[in-house]
């Protein structure tokens, strides 16, 4: 320093009423209110004591490709819009200016690579920028498709080919046994053969009995074209092809339930990666306004669309809902939930109202499982729902709560909800709930199976049938794939 005496005296006096006006400021600053939330721009920035509070924004474009996963880290994400346009945000280039000058020239050169770069979804490889080699090309290709669920997809309707060994003569002998006349038979015979072989795209059996399935008739038809649908799982490329023969067309009048069953059909072979059939969904359910067809369309939407809270696709679903027909109605309460799924929504209580407000069963049922469906994973964020729910006058609702307790601690194993379902299955006045409270012990129980045929024994010996059903329901469900000694 070089300043005499003097000048430092009048610096100090300067230093001094700095922080006199920094204290002020900082008192002031004080009295502001504090926000209730703010965004953050990395996510490998997260504390592990902050993971719980940490959420999406709401409408969120891009989402985890593994749902439920913590928001902490480095996340690999999906686009759940892949036909829109992409914006990019530029980086800072490690070696300063002149580099970076360099970056912008060799950006606004022309690249051949990007073209070829594309998915089939038709999004870039990468950003704009120096052209990568067609090796490197390729192998962002193949990861792209293994981290999007193509290649694993193929993977294994391939392996699920080969290795069918579903017996036809099973089937055969059922068709023999039952009258083609009683439809329950004949739905439940073809509902065998979809799960006998899902995914597999082994269509033979109704292939060789066209004359006996064409005996089925309104919800049976319906039924019946969904389960191509099952059968044909996973055939994301070739799906509406294959459905194309009982899809609606223009200039072509056929069966409502057919055309119905065909739109469910196509989102539960897109099931979770629909983005290309999205549209056509989209199209199908603004386009008709019969209930039926409505109903395949919501529940093929939902589908296709799981998972991504699409907003246009939510008002879609509304306009459908707020028609207050019972057909249509109950498919769009449970596609919200499908579309929703996971995200613990506060679209939660939009759902809700409504089922106060309408008088039919059949949506509010179907609000009821959406609910559930939305609250599904979300564990201790549920029980504000799970307590609004169970004080209803309602059956159906306290019915929803069973299966929002069930589905939002599923695998988990916790012993609050096991507590809870348990309390409700031996206290509530309705055999509805105590049935859905039972049954739902084996959601909650799923990580750890063995324990479900202990608790659910006393249950298993009841009087009430509906107990006994939910208590061998629960044991099915927590040894689903698993446990066979249960």
């Amino acid at each position: 320093a070089t300043g005499d005496s003097s000048s430092g005296a009048k610096d100090g006096a300067g230093a001094a009423a700095g922080d006199d006006k920094a204290e002020g400021a900082a008192a002031a600053a004080g009295k502001e209110k504090e926000p209730s939330s703010f965004t953050v721009t990395a996510p490998c920035r997260v504390v592990p004591h902050q993971v719980k509070h940490m959420a999406l924004p709401p409408g969120s474009r891009w989402v985890p490709v593994k749902r439920g996963a913590p928001l902490s880290g480095i996340l690999v994400l999906r686009d759940t819009t892949p036909d829109e346009p992409v914006e990019y945000s530029s980086s800072s280039t490690a070696g300063g200016a002149e580099a970076a000058d360099a970056m912008d020239t060799d950006a606004a050169a022309p690249a051949a690579a990007p073209a070829a770069a594309a998915d089939a979804n038709g999004s870039p490889a990468a950003a704009a920028g120096p052209e990568m080699a067609p090796e490197l090309v390729e192998k962002l290709s193949k990861l792209r498709d293994i981290l999007s669920g193509k290649t694993p997809i193929g993977l294994n309707l391939e392996f699920l080919y080969h290795n069918n060994k579903a017996d036809v003569q099973i089937l055969k002998n059922i068709k023999g046994a039952v009258d083609a006349r009683v439809s329950v038979a004949h739905s439940a015979t073809i509902l065998a053969n979809a799960l006998m072989h899902a995914g597999t795209s082994i269509d033979t059996f109704l292939r060789d009995n066209l004359e006996w399935l064409s005996r089925a008739t309104n919800w049976a038809k319906f039924s019946a074209t969904a389960g191509l649908g099952v059968i044909h799982r996973g055939q994301l490329q070739q799906g509406k092809a294959l459905m194309a023969p009982y899809l609606p067309r223009e200039g072509h009048s056929g069966s409502p339930y057919s055309e119905g069953g065909a739109l469910y059909a196509l989102g539960l072979i897109t099931a979770n990666h629909g983005g290309a059939t999205q549209p056509f969904l989209t199209e199908g359910l603004r386009a008709s306004s019969n209930p039926i067809i409505q109903h395949g369309a919501c529940l093929g939407l939902g589908l296709a669309a799981l998972g991504t809270n699409g907003e246009e696709v939510f008002e879609d679903l509304k306009n459908v809902l707020y028609t207050d027909d019972a057909v249509a109605g109950e498919a769009a309460g449970i596609a919200m939930g499908l579309l929703c799924c996971g995200g613990g929504s506060d679209k939660a209580q939009e759902m809700l109202a409504y089922a106060h407000d309408t008088q039919h069963e059949k949506i509010i049922r179907g609000l009821a499982m959406g609910l559930a469906l939305i609250s599904y994973g979300i564990e201790e964020a549920a029980d504000t729902l799970v307590e609004q729910m169970a004080r209803e006058q309602d059956p159906i609702l306290r019915y929803g709560a069973m299966y929002v307790i069930g589905l939002a601690y599923r695998g988990t194993g916790n012993n609050g909800a096991v507590q809870r379902l348990l309390h409700y299955a031996v206290s509530d006045v309705s055999d509805d709930v105590r049935r859905a409270a039972v049954l739902c012990l084996g959601f909650v129980l799923m990580g750890a199976p063995e324990q479900c045929p202990k608790i659910v024994a006393l249950l298993a010996e009841s009087f009430n049938p509906h107990m006994r059903y939910g208590a061998a329901m629960a044991v099915g469900l927590a040894c689903a794939g698993g446990l066979l000694g249960c």
